[in-house]
């Protein structure tokens, strides 16, 4: 598009900084001062995460802190800012990444592109998302009686600003108040939304001057469309006229797009901005009183009937009467408006009346702004709004504070559990997650939930790929081979426990404290007792005596036929010789060589994955396995503390769950969440339907210790149930978007991470085809793969081939 008349004519005063008033700072209170030459301000900017969720006492909250007695004049803005900076998420996961293993390597990287490539092109198709991240920014701005304010001013602006802002903070909005440096980088941004953000700030130079390079520029010429730098990109502005007549706060979350994630979202960045302005109170009171006079007249006058939209204004001047005579309500003038950006000038026209059907469905009527977007643009900038900005541009609407809290643009998405990095998903409507277990203030274990083709062993393996790339310890109990391709091609260690393996699992051997061994031991030999029973508390108690006993006399060379001999021996306790004529497949029978002699298992590799499939045919041993295993890592859990300490440690037990729905093995399983937590250490708990968890008291009790819930596609029937338990606790919208929660094969997975019954988000695992045949656990992607391992090739080259031959046959 050709630039402006006046831009030709090389006048100055049509350079892009020429509307903005913000022109200095005091360091020390971060105060900033703006002046248009005419109208003078104090004010001051800060930057907030979005609030994942609001309830009644949210409002409450936010309508006190709008409540205060401003002076006439003042602004508050409230806006949500969605843009492509992203790379602070991806920076976070790679450096979180030292790994030098080349596939470890190559799916961290690949991973890290895929996510970052969502800036150009949307990660899922479906949905036309563009990768983004979201702010909150809200400015306050107070006028200034002069253009040179003193010590003074600055403290009592200082003072409202941190009135407020700790007002805000108290409905959970955690604000941050920016210098010079960090409103020009939100004002680089907000201006050159593609372009890497940058900091230079010169203290010699007005704020304004520098917001812009030499050589931007800002194109108006076409009515409808704002033209950045000759079409790097362009907006469009879409102002609300009429407000809904009945609505809530939480409207807002729907405003940024439908929480489902697929249709009516806003693909491309946006700014969304509520400003409000504070009048004189007795004079804008005293109007709305005239006001509401003169339509009362029209309404009861003789041509009524010819004016219908009278009985609709009547309903909202009395609403506002009543709120300033019945409740004494603040007064206020707010405008709502929101910038739409695009790369593609043909994409921002669909966007802009695909954004105005939507909002219409949500009661909204909003009309796209023309001819005034010059004015609209500099007026709605951060701490750019003036007097004469609002008189001019017939936007701003006559409410209460009460009503206004409403429309807050405060509202987003859940967005991880901090910046640790270990995992990169993305939210529904297209923002990089970071989850890290170990990023929680209770314990770092969690069940995994998902029903078959829900992609469990997908995002297992993921999770298992991404804390190995970290450096972190992982052993994996598995009864179903999903791991034996990952653990070949990262050089890990797979144990297959089959009957004539050569494997000894004492669970003496490595005992250190008898004391802290004693549970797991406890259920160990209670299991070998009564395979099929439970024992009462004095079998256990004698258990108990019997393994400290054994302990005393033999230390770590003691075996499960010691304990059988103590029991025979108490002659005198016919339930005890009982018990130890019950150990006898274990202390002289067909299972004694698992567990005679030294504890031979070797768990040195930084993977290890131990396969349990072959013993599926004896439910005794393979319980009695698992729990020796448990022990095992526990036990190394605690020795890597000591020599590694920091190291991450995690414990993945899958296709397990029939074998923990039992009391002793439920018993030994929280033991070992208790032990892992205090050797920092995190155990994962797979399994499919949630309602068959909370179904029994036995593997309740292990939901019960989990700090993380990660939920995948559930069956509707099996939530409810989950619900009813009154175990699962989560709120209702919760457990609406539970049941929303599901797979696309070949797409995404979605997941459900869950901390508590408010804390909690949905994300999305989307992969490249690398992961997707890295694992791939069934069919040619595995076997073919597994041969070439078998052959000394490479592993990624290994994957590589394999694509290239899809790639030729298709």
């Amino acid at each position: 598009m050709a630039a402006s008349k006046a831009t030709l004519k090389g006048d100055r005063t049509s350079t892009p900084q020429k509307n903005l008033n913000v022109r200095a700072i005091d360091p020390d209170s971060k105060v900033f001062f703006c002046s248009d030459g005419n109208e003078h301000y104090l004010g001051a900017c800060f930057v907030s995460d979005a609030l994942t969720g609001a309830s009644s006492s949210t409002v409450d909250k936010l309508q006190s802190a709008l409540s205060m007695n401003f002076a006439a004049g003042t602004y508050i803005q409230i806006a949500m800012l969605e843009s492509p900076d992203v790379g602070e998420y991806i920076d976070a996961y790679l450096n979180s990444k030292p790994a030098l293993n080349p596939i470890l390597k190559a799916l961290s990287r690949q991973h890290a592109n895929l996510i970052n490539g969502g800036v150009d092109n949307p990660l899922v198709q479906r949905s036309g998302v563009m990768l983004n991240r979201q702010r909150v920014i809200v400015t306050v701005k107070f006028p200034c009686r002069t253009d040179s304010p003193d010590d003074a001013d600055i403290a009592a602006t200082k003072e409202s600003a941190d009135r407020v802002t700790e007002a805000l903070k108290a409905a959970s909005l955690n604000l941050f108040q920016l210098d010079a440096v960090g409103y020009l980088v939100l004002m680089r941004i907000l201006t050159k939304l593609w372009d890497a953000p940058r900091s230079h700030y010169d203290e010699d130079q007005l704020i304004k001057d520098q917001v812009y390079y030499p050589g931007d520029s800002i194109n108006y010429d076409d009515p409808s469309t704002i033209n950045f730098n000759d079409g790097a990109h362009y907006a469009k502005a879409l102002s609300v006229k009429h407000f809904p007549q009945k609505t809530s706060l939480a409207i807002m979350n729907h405003m940024i797009g439908d929480p489902n994630g697929l249709s009516n979202q806003i693909t491309d960045p946006y700014y969304m901005v509520l400003t409000i302005h504070y009048p004189d109170q007795v004079v804008k009171k005293d109007e709305v009183k005239q006001t509401s006079s003169i339509i009362n007249h029209q309404v009861f006058g003789p041509t009524a009937h010819l004016i219908p939209i009278l009985s609709y204004k009547k309903k909202g001047i009395d609403t506002l009467v009543h709120e300033i005579d019945g409740k004494g309500a603040i007064i206020v003038e707010v405008n709502f408006t929101i910038f739409l950006f695009s790369r593609d000038k043909q994409r921002l026209n669909k966007l802009s009346a695909g954004l105005q059907a939507y909002y219409t469905s949500l009661a909204f009527e909003l009309r796209e702004d023309r001819r005034i977007l010059e004015a609209l643009w500099n007026n709605l900038l951060p701490l750019n709004t003036s007097n004469e900005g609002v008189k001019n541009l017939y936007r701003f609407h006559t409410m209460a504070v009460r009503h206004a809290c409403q429309f807050l643009p405060i509202l987003g998405e859940w967005t991880g559990s901090g910046m640790g990095g270990a995992m990169l998903l993305l939210t529904r409507r297209g923002q990089p997650a970071l989850v890290d277990l170990y990023e929680s203030s209770t314990n770092y274990s969690g069940i995994i939930f998902a029903e078959a083709g829900a992609g469990k062993s997908f995002f297992t393996q993921k999770i298992a790929a991404d804390y190995l790339a970290a450096g972190a310890k992982l052993w994996v109990i598995d009864a179903g081979r999903s791991y034996l391709k990952l653990c070949k091609m990262v050089g890990g260690e797979f144990i297959e426990f089959k009957p004539e393996s050569d494997v000894c699992l004492n669970p003496f051997t490595h005992v250190e404290d008898l004391h802290e061994e004693m549970d797991i031991l406890k259920a160990t030999i209670a299991k070998m007792a009564a395979p099929e029973d439970t024992l009462n508390d004095y079998q256990l108690s004698r258990v108990e005596q019997a393994i400290t006993s054994t302990w005393e006399k033999y230390g770590n060379a003691a075996n499960i036929t010691a304990v059988a001999d103590w029991f025979i021996n108490q002659s005198d306790d016919e339930e005890c010789r009982r018990l130890g004529r019950q150990l006898f497949p274990f202390a002289g029978g067909q299972y004694t060589k698992w567990f005679d002699g030294e504890n031979n298992l070797d768990m040195s590799n930084a993977f290890i994955c131990m396969e349990l499939s072959d013993l599926k045919g004896r439910p005794a041993l393979q319980q009695v396995v698992l729990l020796q295993l448990i022990s095992r890592i526990n036990h190394d859990m605690y020795k890597a503390q000591l020599g590694e300490r920091g190291r991450k440690k995690i414990l993945i037990v899958d296709e397990a769950w029939e074998m923990l729905d039992d009391p002793m093995m439920a018993k030994a399983m929280v033991a070992a969440y208790r032990k892992a937590r205090k050797e920092d250490g995190a155990v994962l708990v797979v399994t499919q339907a949630i309602g068959d968890v909370y179904a029994s008291k036995n593997t309740e009790a292990i939901a019960a210790n989990s700090a993380w819930q990660f939920i995948l596609q559930q069956k509707s029937e099996s939530i409810d149930s989950a619900i009813d338990s009154k175990q699962f606790k989560i709120e209702p919208y919760g457990a609406h978007m539970l049941k929303t929660v599901h797979t696309m094969p070949g797409k995404y997975s979605e997941i459900m991470v869950k901390r508590s019954e408010t804390d909690w988000g949905i994300v999305r695992l989307v992969v490249d085809e690398f992961h997707n045949v890295t694992f791939s656990s069934k069919g040619a992607a595995r076997n073919e793969i597994l041969d070439d391992l078998d052959r000394g090739v490479d592993a990624v080259e290994a994957v590589n081939n394999y694509m290239a031959r899809q790639s030729s046959a298709a």
